[in-house]
């Protein structure tokens, strides 16, 4: 009796059975779709162009001073962090990166004054600063090929950007006219501490067999208020970057 019931039963556990686990199955394949929007992973920057211009100045201000600055931006071009992407759409694709860079200068002002005896009186001011900048782009990318056109999705993107000076180090030497030299450390004092601007991009994006996604990038950057306003420190308003990313 047990084992009629049984058979007479089994084919509808089993549908049953099944029908739970394709409906699991949908569920495991459906809930993933809007996290799979999200991508993660690393940004390398390279600049272009200096952030500082160097350069050598002179002036005279007077018949008896004469003034030479001269400016070297030591800062190193590679930068890099991390970066977060959403994709809004099969075209359009939001990013957010958070980078770093290390910046740095040295400059030295010597002025030369010519006394009523025909002498020289020589000072040297010589200046060497040290910052740290957290750049914080966010960019809407539309891609100009649909996916199934192009192995390479080209695309163009346009956003605001963040910078955020700290950690700024600063060391002075003067150089007075009896030989003497005069030590400061008092580090050069910021206008702002957070700049911001606009920023264009333009590139292409290649998915591997491993599903690592490589977007290289060239972006234009505007700067539309200075964290430094004098020189040596004041940057350029326009930035050049070239940027490789990694994301999974």
């Amino acid at each position: 009796m047990f084992f009629l019931c049984g058979m007479l039963l089994a084919p509808t556990l089993c549908a049953q059975s099944k029908s739970t686990s394709s409906s699991s199955t949908r569920e495991e394949e459906e809930q993933p779709k809007f996290l799979k929007r999200f991508s993660a992973g690393v940004r390398a920057s390279i600049l272009i162009l200096d952030i500082l211009p160097s350069a050598t100045t002179s002036n005279n201000p007077n018949t008896q001073t004469a003034i030479s600055q001269t400016l070297s931006s030591t800062t190193p071009r590679l930068g890099g962090g991390v970066t977060v992407e959403y994709a809004a759409s099969r075209r359009i694709l939001v990013s957010a990166d958070l980078l770093y860079r290390y910046f740095s200068y040295t400059a030295q002002t010597v002025t030369d004054v010519t006394l009523a005896d025909l002498t020289s009186q020589i000072t040297t001011l010589s200046e060497s600063s040290h910052a740290r900048y957290f750049d914080l782009p966010i960019i809407a990318r539309y891609a100009t090929l649909p996916a199934r056109t192009a192995s390479a999705r080209v695309f163009l993107g346009g956003g605001v950007t963040f910078r955020r000076i700290s950690g700024i180090r600063t060391a002075t030497d003067l150089n007075n006219p009896d030989g003497s030299h005069t030590y400061g450390y008092v580090p050069r004092t910021a206008q702002r501490q957070t700049s911001y601007g606009v920023v264009a991009a333009a590139g292409f994006r290649v998915k591997d067999e491993f599903g690592i996604k490589i977007t290289p990038e060239v972006r234009y950057i505007r700067w539309l208020s200075d964290l430094f306003t004098a020189w040596p420190a004041e940057q350029r308003r326009n930035e050049i970057q070239v940027m490789i990313g990694l994301t999974f």
